[in-house]
């Protein structure tokens, strides 16, 4: 299986990294590539780096880094001139290589009239999408969409995408052990976008300024990409340049308190990639609250949650001061998200999405269409009146899969999870059926019983 994932990374990091790296510019283009995803840049969306620790020959290209680029098409022959430079070099690369799987995470450049320009199509070709669709968008040569926010699959089916899945990003562990020993340095740290898209943020940034001002109790630092955009009325001492790929994780590594808010029309839907980002990296995450958020984290536990300024203010002023509480929770977040949010485990989860589509990806993985709900839910239920304990699990894992919030779900990874004693993680996912279904009485009463023998 040959799969090829495409990129357009922000202009201004690529002319920071180049501008604190010049002897890259006249350097290979393997040369370059090497040490520019070396740096990590979207490091939660390089599933190529993972496919290739399955066996898959994948490749990824950053189709607007220019000196990159250009080396690729001097060292293979191409002559390229002219504002187009950028189609046409991926174009000969995407021709060159001919993938499999064409995955984009720049579908809105190199939408649909792109695809079909090229002399010949990839079986299956996919995009990723999780902020606003612009009406031009054509997005008719999809036939796959995937996104983390509840607004964007809509978004592009109108668009022309034939099929649309959810799907989160990951975090890599080796970006957590390169900022490991970064020292404290913020009480509140924030680092990503200020945008008409995230006005909530913005006014949560302001508020949080304000009351930093007036009252000493704590200082945030808010790392903005496009600062200058804004004009703040109380955040502009707190407001920092950009940080870019292992200097951003190195600042979120460095707050005591991670803050997030996610994109304004997820309408506060987790799974954005600051949640895995802050808690990866081993620092405490303070998140608006959402149901969704139950199927990553169990707030209170592993990451902490806010419903309102006054909450999120009370928080921060509890957890900045009280180090040992919130090392403990942060501690517990990473774990759990190196465990279930890693790159290895989101990158398996993309092949079985990719082989309900293509059917095969590769000698290296098997086939595994999409089971219904309640044919999941039957067989692990015999499984485990059978005794066989794991292999229920497995099927229960399965459904979580591809039914996050379905009934019943947690409630058999729960009971799985006891009968392998796993009392600690089996109330966890007691707790997240009854988040998600209250009225379910058999998980209230053993999420009451695990609660009797825990105190």
């Amino acid at each position: 299986m040959r799969f090829l994932q495409i990129f357009s990374f922000y202009p201004e990091y690529l002319n920071h990294w180049y501008h604190q790296h010049p002897d890259l510019l006249q350097q290979p283009y393997e040369t370059q590539a090497e040490r520019l995803f070396a740096d990590g840049f979207s490091a939660s969306h390089l599933f190529w780096l993972e496919l290739k620790r399955l066996g898959c020959d994948s490749r990824c290209i950053v189709a607007n880094c220019e000196p990159m680029q250009k080396a690729w098409a001097r060292e293979h022959g191409y002559e390229v001139a002219g504002r187009n430079w950028s189609m046409e070099i991926l174009k000969k690369q995407i021709e060159d290589y001919r993938p499999d799987i064409l995955y984009s995470c720049d579908p809105i450049t190199f939408d649909s009239r792109f695809l079909r320009s090229l002399s010949v199509r990839p079986p299956l070709v996919v995009g990723w999408r999780a902020a606003g669709v612009p009406a031009w968008s054509d997005f008719t040569e999809f036939d796959l969409m995937l996104s983390s926010d509840p607004v964007s699959p809509e978004l592009c089916k109108k668009q022309g995408a034939r099929a649309t899945r959810h799907f989160l990003p990951g975090f890599p562990k080796w970006v957590a052990d390169a900022v490991k020993d970064e020292p404290k340095a913020h009480d509140v740290v924030f680092c990503g976008q200020f945008s008409h898209e995230h006005l909530k943020r913005v006014t949560l940034a302001e508020q949080l300024s304000l009351y930093a001002r007036q009252s000493g109790e704590f200082t945030p630092a808010f790392f903005v990409y496009k600062a200058s955009d804004w004009r703040f009325q109380y955040a502009t001492p707190f407001v920092k340049t950009e940080r870019w790929g292992l200097d951003m994780y190195r600042e979120i590594r460095r707050g005591k308190i991670g803050f997030n808010n996610v994109i304004d029309f997820a309408k506060g839907e987790s799974g954005n990639m600051r949640q895995f980002e802050v808690t990866g990296c081993g620092t405490f995450l303070l998140t608006e609250y959402h149901d969704s958020l139950l199927e990553h984290f169990i707030p209170g536990r592993e990451i902490e949650t806010y419903s309102s300024f006054d909450e999120l203010v009370e928080k921060i002023r509890f957890y900045s001061h009280n180090d040992v509480a919130r090392e403990e929770i942060a501690r517990r977040g990473q774990e759990r998200c190196l465990r279930e949010h890693g790159m290895l485990h989101r990158t398996q989860q993309l092949v079985d999405i990719l082989s309900h589509f293509l059917g095969n990806i590769g000698s290296s993985v098997s086939s595994e269409p999409i089971t219904p709900l309640d044919e999941l839910l039957n067989s692990s239920v015999q499984l485990i009146s059978s005794n066989n304990i794991e292999e229920s699990y497995r099927t229960a894992l399965r459904a979580l899969r591809y039914y996050p919030r379905g009934r019943h779900v947690h409630y058999l990874l729960g009971l799985g999870l006891l009968r392998m004693q796993r009392a600690e993680e089996a109330y966890d996912a007691f707790s997240r059926e009854v988040a998600l279904f209250p009225d379910n009485r058999d998980a209230c009463e053993l999420l009451r019983t695990l609660d009797q023998v825990r105190t």
